[in-house]
């Protein structure tokens, strides 16, 4: 009986032993416990992707769950729980004149573990006009600083509607698009400037032009316009007016849209945008409403407050300007 209570305690002990060899077995070969590790992200992007579009993936060395923990501008990336796929989630916060780089900050968490990965997404800067531009944006790639580009309605919606800071000048939206019937200036070879608070912003840049060309013609075919130009003051409505860019292109008659390629030159002081067409511009009779006018070649220009008196008169043109320059 003594014997067999000796042998049963050997083979008690012997138990415990390979019990605790096994659970130190790392510990008696020398190798560490896996840690989790996760990589930090970094890429490059151009400004104005896609939402949703996939950016990359936060790598961990074991199966783990991934959750941004913060990140600047907020909501700017989303990231998947299970795979660490990066994504990005407000498409407005990749604008290279709001934010240059995206930054996070990921939780990568295991059974046992947690560890942290940044992430950081530089942002390439684009010229913002050729990129809104459909139709025309070869033309105005190839084409000079200084010089207007003709494009379409669309597309001066699209720049009026996507850019930053967008001032629209000269003529409303509900003005220019009211109802009422556009006639043809009887005085031709005029720099028109409508009398009004739509006025350009100290520190801005005109980008874009649209106006009604308008030749009262009867008989044969309408000739096309070659000599109209777009002019600005930083002085007064009444003085101080220069030609913005070279002349309009060749174009038609009836509503037509510009864009100046690479004005790089910002207005000192609060500015006045007129128009010299040389051939003819619609107006419309809007009540209460005037302009000051002379010759395209003149320095000073008149009030011509009898416009209101004979129901008022609104030429039919209209800038865009900015605050922030977005283009090359």
């Amino acid at each position: 009986m003594k014997t067999f209570l000796n042998k049963l305690g050997l083979v008690a002990i012997l138990v415990l032993v390979l019990a605790n060899c096994s659970d130190n077995d790392n510990a008696v070969s020398g190798e560490p416990m896996e840690q989790l590790i996760a990589e930090d992200f970094m890429t490059t992007i151009d400004e104005h992707p896609i939402g949703g579009e996939f950016l990359g993936t936060i790598e961990a060395n074991m199966e783990a769950s991934f959750a941004i923990l913060s990140q600047n501008p907020s909501n700017a990336l989303s990231i998947d729980i299970g795979t660490g796929n990066i994504s990005i989630s407000d498409a407005s916060a990749f604008d290279y004149e709001i934010n240059q780089t995206i930054e996070a900050t990921v939780q990568v968490s295991s059974t046992d573990e947690v560890a942290q990965a940044s992430v950081v997404i530089n942002i390439n800067d684009l010229d913002d006009i050729a990129f809104r531009l459909t139709d025309s944006e070869q033309d105005y790639l190839d084409t000079d600083i200084g010089n207007w580009v003709l494009i379409t309605e669309d597309e001066y919606n699209i720049l009026a509607s996507s850019l930053n800071e967008v001032t629209k000048l000269g003529t409303s939206d509900g003005q220019y698009d009211d109802d009422i019937q556009t006639e043809p200036a009887i005085n031709q070879g005029l720099t028109i400037i409508n009398n009004n608070s739509l006025t350009i912003p100290s520190g801005s840049y005109v980008f874009a032009f649209k106006y009604h060309a308008y030749v009262n013609q009867t008989g044969g075919a309408v000739p096309p316009i070659e000599n109209a130009k777009v002019k600005i003051s930083e002085t007064d409505i009444a003085n101080g007016y220069y030609d913005l860019g070279f002349t309009l292109p060749t174009h038609e008659n009836g509503d037509r849209f510009f864009v100046l390629k690479g004005n790089n030159t910002p207005t000192s002081a609060l500015g006045y945008l007129g128009v010299c067409e040389s051939d003819g511009m619609g107006y419309k009779r809007i009540e209460g409403t005037n302009v000051y006018s002379n010759a395209c070649a003149a320095s000073d220009f008149f009030n011509k407050e009898d416009n209101a008196a004979a129901g008022g008169l609104v030429v039919m043109y209209q800038g865009l300007s900015t605050t922030q320059k977005q283009w090359d």
